[in-house]
């Protein structure tokens, strides 16, 4: 009798236990996985699309660096929610870098029809639009849901999440705008006029989309920090996939690293903004994939022309970043300088097009005190002066109101680069 007894008790022990397992497996499945459709970061708070939202700001207008989010105290390496969100980042970002590559298509095509434009091919492309939205939306929902569960156990994510949600909102109304403009093309009108009333709408739905892909690596870098592993990313996350230049996580794990080793080096380390002027126009003008051909090309002019033991980073969009670790602020001010300079006189050869760019800078040196976000802070507020003043130009932050640069004769000779 005690051995049945026994035996009843172990299988007890042993369903209550398996059945626990289960629970506990089902529930990592659910938040890994995304299942499930609700949209709340908690009880009270949901994702909303219908609220009206305020425009992207124009790409003249600097933006400043992102604060630094409060750390929490997780050591190295930790699993669970934080992983969760860089799993469902990277799902999503493949989602709108997939869409990217549609919206690029379409572009390119409707280009090759506004000078002969045949009605079924514009037909054509306009219900691949259509088609390339909505499938994006229907797959991009899985990995938004799951970073709005993460937010709503982990409030040190609220201010890039609730970013992220806002440049989503603002996308789902352009493509639905778009969608709009599609049932009304007139293709019993000037099908060249409408053709380019089309490019101007790829063009809004690609700046919509790359506001998305920069919200989410917003939210990426905010997971890195929160585990401090800016000092110690995977490889392909030190790089910027577009220019080879570093990215700006690894720019700031950099900064970090360099800040915390003493007063000594604080005082010889100079950071330098730069941003291309109107860069907007460059993919009105020619499109996406040109705009990023170009980028490509100042990013291999950059590389080449800095100087010895500067580092480059693309920090977003069309705005690069040079640290000057053991340099003195007016010898990195001379070699920004100079890169604009150099910039100004290059000619990007598009076909039987000539591209030409100048850039606005902003150089300055860390301070006692100073965290990364600081200097980042300083030279991108340096580098608004820059702006505010006639562009293709550089200013200087010496500690009080940044003044301009005058510019120093360098021999520079002009080049040619083709795309």
């Amino acid at each position: 009798m005690n051995a049945v007894w026994f035996i009843f008790v172990v299988g007890l022990l042993n369903t209550g236990l398996g059945f626990a397992v289960a629970m506990y497996l089902g529930a990592r499945y659910r938040l890994i996985s995304g299942a499930g459709a609700d949209w709340q970061f908690d009880a009270g708070e949901q994702w909303s699309d219908a609220a009206a939202v305020a425009s992207k700001p124009d790409d003249e207008t600097p933006r400043l660096a992102t604060p630094a989010i409060t750390e929490p105290d997780a050591p190295v390496g930790q699993s669970g929610p934080p992983l969760a969100t860089e799993q469902a980042v990277e799902a999503f970002l493949a989602e709108v870098e997939q869409y990217q590559g549609q919206l690029d298509q379409v572009d390119t095509k409707l280009r090759s029809q506004t000078d002969n434009p045949e009605g079924g091919s514009i037909r054509d492309c306009l219900q691949s639009l259509l088609e390339a939205g909505r499938e994006y939306v229907e797959q991009r929902e899985r990995a938004r849901d799951q970073i709005a569960k993460v937010h709503g156990e982990h409030p040190e994510f609220g201010i890039v999440c609730e970013d992220l949600q806002q440049a989503v909102s603002r996308q789902d109304q352009q493509i639905a705008r778009t969608e709009q403009a599609i049932s009304e093309f007139p293709y019993t009108g000037d099908l060249a006029d409408g053709c380019r009333a089309m490019i101007g709408e790829t063009g809004k739905l690609t700046d919509a989309n790359l506001v998305v892909r920069d919200s989410l690596h917003e939210v990426d870098l905010a997971v890195a920090r929160g585990e401090h592993r800016l000092a110690d990313l995977e490889p392909r996350k030190r790089y910027d996939a577009l220019t080879g230049t570093d990215s700006r996580a690894a720019l700031e794990g950099t900064l970090q690293q360099w800040l915390a080793e003493g007063a000594e080096h604080v005082a010889a380390l100079s950071v330098a903004a730069i941003d291309i002027d109107g860069f907007s126009g460059v993919n009105q003008r020619f499109g996406h994939v040109v705009g990023n051909q170009v980028l490509q090309a100042l990013g291999a002019m950059l590389v080449g022309e800095k100087s010895p033991g500067a580092r480059i980073a693309r920090f977003s969009g069309e705005r690069f970043i040079l640290s000057f670790p053991g340099t003195t602020l007016r010898d990195a001010t001379n070699n920004v300088e100079r890169l604009r300079q150099i910039i100004e006189k290059a000619r990007f050869d598009h076909r039987e097009e000539e591209i030409c760019l100048t850039v606005s800078c902003g150089v300055t040196e860390a301070a006692d005190g100073d965290s990364a976000d600081d200097l980042l802070a300083r030279a991108e507020t340096t580098l608004m002066e820059a702006k505010r003043y006639g562009q293709n130009r550089t200013f200087i932050h010496e500690g009080s109101y940044p003044p301009p640069v005058v510019p120093p004769t360098f021999s520079i000779e002009s080049r040619r680069m083709r795309l």
